[in-house]
């Protein structure tokens, strides 16, 4: 599975793709594939719903600053880092859990 994900990824990369679906592969971390380089400066919307993630990458916003849409949800997600914030065209933080309606309020509050 590993080396699927890893040409999924550079696939996206090199077609400059704005969309990315990594759902329901069982991730337990964050693919530090999509955050290699310059990451995937182009890419608007990654889908990385039912997988196993507990944590997110402090460099997630420097490294996908275009992300408009982040879907998590269904995930085991127990620290959001603080730099999400600086993702400024974020629109849409789907983590579907009830603890962090909190920082979601907080992240439209401060765009």
């Amino acid at each position: 599975m590993a080396s699927e994900l890893c040409k999924t990824i550079s696939v996206a990369r090199l077609e400059k793709h704005k969309n990315l679906f990594l759902n329901y592969r069982n991730l337990q971390h964050f693919p530090l594939e999509l955050l290699k380089d310059e990451g995937l400066q182009y890419l608007e919307r990654l889908y990385m719903k039912r997988n196993s993630l507990t944590t997110l990458p402090e460099n997630l916003a420097q490294k996908l600053p275009n992300l408009v849409e982040l879907y998590l949800h269904s995930n085991n997600i127990v620290v959001v880092p603080e730099a999400i914030g600086s993702l400024v065209k974020l629109q849409c933080l789907d983590l579907k859990l009830p603890g962090y309606m909190k920082l979601l309020k907080l992240l439209m509050l401060n765009p």
